[in-house]
């Protein structure tokens, strides 16, 4: 059985898998780096960014490390408040 799809000006709207990285986000902010350079250095597209940050999909674990090499960002970004102590 499908169900409905929720759309936005005719647009399927992506549902959240997660809540969004806010820490990563704010990180990025802090370090001047745009989604578009983040993409450039995962090698996917900016829009990909954007779902993953937002909590629309996921992170693989080689791109969590590759920001924490190559932005010196922690991974510690990517854990749940919970597993964070």
């Amino acid at each position: 059985m499908l169900l409905p799809q929720k759309t936005k000006g005719g647009r399927l709207v992506k549902k959240s898998k997660h809540k969004p990285y806010l820490r990563l986000k704010a990180a990025l902010q802090e370090k001047n780096i745009s989604y578009r350079a983040l993409a450039k250095l995962l090698d996917i597209s900016p829009a990909a960014v954007s779902d993953k940050i937002n909590g629309k999909s996921d992170f693989l674990i080689s791109e969590a490390l590759s920001i924490e090499s190559a932005l010196k960002i922690p991974k510690s970004v990517f854990l749940p408040e919970q597993f964070r102590k």
